[in-house]
């Protein structure tokens, strides 16, 4: 759930699908529904939470970039920011979040859409695939 302090601020004026931007330069498309004046992530969240193997425990700090983009960084159980993976994804195409966003003179915003990122590999297998290439050894 999206906080209440943000939703009475900001709610009215978003849309029902936002950006999400990881520090890998990875922008991820999330729908959200809105239910008696709370905001839940939908579409697209189970997917980012796979992605990163998000658990009970991890912390989320996002910071709200106008209209419907959000930067989101990532930190681990210890408090560490977590290591973003490069090589897990691929762009559905060419036109990400940030391009379905053009700039105006007076610095509003035409809103677009466009798929952000498709998970191609499990983690399980990334895992295996990277452990490999660095021992010659497959994991158990």
């Amino acid at each position: 759930m999206i906080p209440i302090k943000f939703v009475n601020k900001y709610g009215e004026g978003l849309p029902t699908a936002i950006c999400l931007k990881t520090p890998n330069s990875l922008d991820w498309k999330i729908n959200f529904v809105k239910i008696d004046g709370k905001i839940w992530f939908e579409k697209g969240w189970k997917e980012f939470e796979e992605y990163y193997s998000l658990s009970h425990g991890h912390l989320l700090v996002f910071r709200y970039e106008g209209t419907t983009h959000f930067e989101v960084r990532i930190f681990d159980k210890s408090t560490l920011e977590i290591n973003y993976p490069l090589d897990r994804v691929q762009v559905n195409n060419e036109e990400d979040c940030r391009a379905s966003q053009k700039r105006k003179v007076n610095s509003s915003f035409e809103i677009g859409s466009s798929s952000c990122v498709e998970v191609e590999k499990s983690p399980k297998e990334v895992l295996d695939r990277t452990h490999k290439m660095h021992t010659g050894m497959k994991l158990n």
